[in-house]
């Protein structure tokens, strides 16, 4: 996948391009593959540069690459993914149009699953919420300010899965101006079993539960005006999860998250009434739970 990924970046039409390749540990021939496409597409306005990471992860991955970047802005993007050959340059002229006043750029998705393509939307208000509960700032979706994921912290490297959702809380928490390019869908994700998510919910729910948990203390200990209302949206988005188990099948292992879940609720008369009803509503298939969550949780 990463060479029709590579492909994708070496169309950009945007210069000049500093692009950070980053191997991490791979057991096949990819990182022979990265050198190669330094050898044949590096000139003087596309820097390649090609490094491997020892340490296992991808927020190890994208730390080491980061620390090789020094332009203002910068944006990562996965391995199996592919970009139109204007994305960059469609970032460009959002930050251009915003006369520079903004510090994330973020765009539209294509989800291919099995075939079937959707178009995942980035919120055009309530950023914060909207990315509690659909991750918009997922990986491949923006560009940023080198400064602002630096104050954010940079990616955390205990957090196995859903890093990127986890990122997005706190790179939020930073009240960064945000921008959407909305006149089409430039980003193309392919949801797979290898992915280090999983195709299922159900797959890693350890590092999942690790991700919510380490997002709720960032919260907790910022000075982020209305962290209350967001520490409840957080909590609530665990009954969610939940739900999405038992809407697999994993009967069992929803049971025990609900379970282990409601010990954080309960001492809240308003969360531990919304909670069975967001397990059973997303368990039978429900959509849009959010809406309802986001109307009755008060700060």
């Amino acid at each position: 996948m990463v060479k029709e990924t590579l492909d994708s970046v070496s169309r950009q039409t945007h210069r000049p391009l500093h692009v950070v390749l980053v191997d991490n540990n791979s057991t096949d021939n990819s990182l022979a593959v990265l050198q190669e496409f330094k050898k044949q597409h590096e000139t003087h306005d596309f820097k390649i540069d090609v490094l491997s990471e020892a340490k296992a992860g991808a927020c190890a991955a994208r730390n080491a690459g980061a620390r090789l970047v020094d332009s203002e802005w910068l944006m990562f993007f996965d391995s199996d993914d592919t970009m139109d050959e204007c994305l960059v340059a469609k970032y460009v002229e959002k930050i251009a149009e915003c006369g520079g006043n903004v510090d994330v750029v973020t765009t539209d998705a294509g989800f291919n699953e099995n075939g079937k393509v959707s178009r995942v939307r980035f919120a055009r208000s309530n950023f914060f919420e909207n990315h509690i509960f659909h991750s918009n700032l997922s990986t491949q979706r923006y560009i940023m300010r080198r400064e602002l994921l630096e104050r954010a912290g940079g990616w955390n490297e205990t957090v196995q899965c859903w890093n990127d959702w986890e990122l997005g809380v706190r790179v939020l928490l930073q009240n960064p101006r945000v921008a959407v390019v909305d006149d089409g869908v430039y980003v193309h994700v392919r949801v797979h079993n290898e992915s280090i998510t999983g195709a299922k919910y159900s797959q890693n729910p350890q590092r999942k539960e690790l991700a919510i948990a380490t997002a709720i203390k960032a919260v907790e200990q910022s000075d982020f005006k209305g962290k209350e209302r967001l520490v409840k949206l957080l909590k609530m988005r665990r009954f969610v999860l939940a739900g999405l188990f038992l809407k697999e099948g994993e009967n069992e292992l929803a049971q025990r998250y609900y379970d282990e879940s409601y010990d954080a609720v309960k001492e809240d008369c308003r969360l531990k009434w919304l909670a069975p009803m967001v397990y059973r509503y997303v368990g039978c298939g429900g959509r849009g739970i959010d809406r309802l969550i986001r109307w009755i949780v008060k700060g």
